[in-house]
């Protein structure tokens, strides 16, 4: 798991930089589901911000399990 995060994590990190530096209103926008009420606007970016910042993590982890799980069907 930590060999897959560790090539990952560079390239996705790298990535996003990338996209943030460009423009960084379009970045925040994007953040935002179309339609979304004003009152709901200041919530919704730091939830898209964490959920951004938690998906490298949570796919390591669906990845790293997936493995484990096909190496223990071939082997039983």
């Amino acid at each position: 798991g930590l060999f897959v995060f560790m090539l990952a994590f560079p390239l996705w990190i790298s990535t996003e930089m990338l996209r943030t530096n460009k423009n960084i209103s379009k970045r925040i926008a994007e953040m935002l589901p179309t339609s979304t009420p004003m009152f709901l606007v200041p919530l919704m970016i730091p939830v898209e911000m964490v959920s951004l910042l938690i998906r490298p993590m949570t796919l390591t982890l669906r990845l790293t399990i997936n493995i484990m799980a096909g190496s223990l069907i071939t082997t039983l």
